[in-house]
């Protein structure tokens, strides 16, 4: 926005004006243009007569020479119908309604969301299974949407964006991994712009993998068939390998562990609470459990014995247990034992059907 705006925003605070809905009062010049459909303009209100503001910092009574500033619009302008009938890539586009705030006629030139619009090329979309593993797995779910975003740019490929005032890539992520936990198959749904024609799988492929950090490396790829279902919908379960520490001064500690297993699978409701947004939900998460087996016994660093577990939980609707709260209220571990257990993701259950979809698997 301009300095005159900032300036009478500034005004009007001191004078302890609100600025009202412009769809129904006057414009409060805020920049928002027309990009949004069934805004219009009114001319503004006149404001309150000077006499009756607040005393100003840096009026003229104080001798500083600054004087309060006024906006004003500019009078609308007729369009030409062939000007609201334009059509571009498909999609109509937005064109003023209404009268321009002034200091903004040019503002279409200077935002990104209204001027740079996305090439009418097709769009093909990869789906990517990944690991992550090493320190990459303390990354939380937003900042790998973050990073792959990066490493997008940096591969030279331009991925498709959504269409409004504030853009975001396309980009679809599997269901979010727990902070700390490694992966062996987590997935993503990349859409590509072909600026430059149809994309080869195996150079899309090499130039992602190169471009991402160490411990999130691309092992597979799939170029999906047009009106293939997102990832999201795709899978139908996650499966968790999961290594307990045993206590080598209990000796049934293993045969106690082994016990809940076989507990949780027979019992028919397991309920649990969490806390969100203040309130305390109960839920049941034994719908969610599709499989807990036990498996052998491993020697780890130091001489540390574990136990290998696999958990196997579904996806879908409604509230979901999370790994560590299973760990907590069906297997008895304390939040330090939780701590200590080491998890990770080794592969997921698609759902039936899906296979056909996919073409040119690397």
């Amino acid at each position: 926005v301009t300095k005159e705006y900032q300036l009478a925003e500034w005004n009007r605070s001191l004078r302890e004006i609100t600025v009202g809905d412009c769809r129904y009062e006057s414009c409060g010049q805020c920049g928002i243009l027309d990009n949004y459909k069934g805004v219009k303009y009114h001319y503004e209100k006149p404001m309150p007569p000077l006499e009756n503001r607040l005393p100003l910092i840096g009026d003229n009574k104080s001798g500083t020479g600054y004087e309060p500033v006024e906006l004003s619009i500019i009078k609308e302008q007729k369009i030409p119908a062939q000007q609201k009938s334009r059509k571009s890539q498909g999609r109509r586009q937005s064109e003023p309604s209404g009268p321009v705030p002034v200091g903004f006629e040019d503002a279409a030139n200077d935002n990104p969301a209204l001027a740079a619009l996305q090439p009418d090329v097709p769009v093909s979309r990869f789906r990517f299974m990944f690991e992550k593993w090493g320190d990459m797995r303390f990354l939380s779910h937003l900042e790998i949407l973050r990073t792959f975003s990066r490493a997008i740019q940096r591969a030279g490929l331009r991925v498709e964006h959504t269409r409004g005032f504030n853009p975001h890539p396309k980009i679809v992520f599997s269901s979010a991994l727990p902070v700390g936990v490694e992966s062996r198959a987590e997935f993503v749904d990349i859409p590509l712009l072909e600026t430059d024609g149809e994309f080869r799988i195996l150079d899309v492929f090499r130039a992602i993998q190169n471009a991402l950090p160490e411990g999130l490396r691309p092992w597979a790829a799939w170029k999906l068939a047009p009106g293939a279902k997102g990832v999201a919908n795709s899978l139908l379960a996650a499966v968790y390998e999961i290594k307990i520490e045993l206590d080598e001064r209990n000796p049934a500690h293993q045969d106690n562990i082994e016990a809940a297993v076989l507990g949780v699978m027979a019992s028919e409701s397991i309920e649990m609470s969490r806390i969100r947004k203040g309130k305390t939900i109960i839920f049941d998460a034994r719908p969610a459990i599709a499989g807990l087996e036990t498996g052998k016994t491993a020697q780890g660093a130091e001489g540390k014995s574990f136990l290998e577990l696999y958990l196997t939980l579904r996806y879908g609707d409604g509230t979901k247990p999370k790994v560590f709260d299973i760990l907590a209220t069906c297997l008895g571990l304390s939040p330090e034992e939780c701590l200590r257990t080491q998890i990770r993701k080794i592969g997921v259950q698609r759902k039936a059907g899906l296979s056909r979809a996919l073409e040119n698997v690397i």
